[in-house]
């Protein structure tokens, strides 16, 4: 058995990711279904969570080590991931059908992007010592990325 098999349930931290997790999930279900809405929820959300000293830490740590098969997490965190492409995907897919957004859009493409982009920016603004500010970096994103999806044509 590993250490990292045997550290797991001793360990407060991922318990600590996992709830924190549960309360985005909570958060999520009240937003509106509103593309831009759900976007503007996501950096509210991070920038709540900036409030939470080690929280984003923790995350972007235990999600990491969770990528490992054998890592007793793994099936949480992929998961976890997964439903945030699927849901992101299926908003994205019902904000084409309301009019909100162009036609023919590749939604899982785009919600893995947007996956992607926030795993990696987390990353980086610890790796670069919180040196930047990560949710006006976050904002650029989904702005930019709504100005060219948006049947207005508009960003955030």
């Amino acid at each position: 058995m590993s250490s990292r098999v045997r550290i797991w349930p001793r360990r407060s931290g991922p318990a600590v990711v996992q709830y924190w997790h549960e309360q985005l999930d909570e958060q999520w279900v009240r937003v509106s279904d509103s593309v831009r809405d759900a976007f503007r929820c996501h950096l509210d959300d991070t920038a709540e969570s900036l409030n939470m000293p080690g929280i984003l830490e923790l995350a972007v740590m235990v999600g990491a080590e969770a990528t490992a098969p054998d890592h007793p997490a793994h099936d949480f965190f992929s998961q976890w991931q997964e439903k945030g492409v699927r849901e992101l995907a299926d908003r994205l897919g019902a904000g084409a059908k309301s009019g909100e957004l162009k036609a023919g859009l590749d939604h899982e493409n785009i919600a893995r992007e947007c996956a992607a982009l926030d795993a990696g920016l987390r990353l980086q603004w610890l790796a670069a010592g919180r040196s930047f500010d990560l949710v006006a970096v976050m904002r650029s994103h989904p702005n930019r990325l709504m100005s060219s999806i948006a049947a207005d044509g508009e960003g955030l």
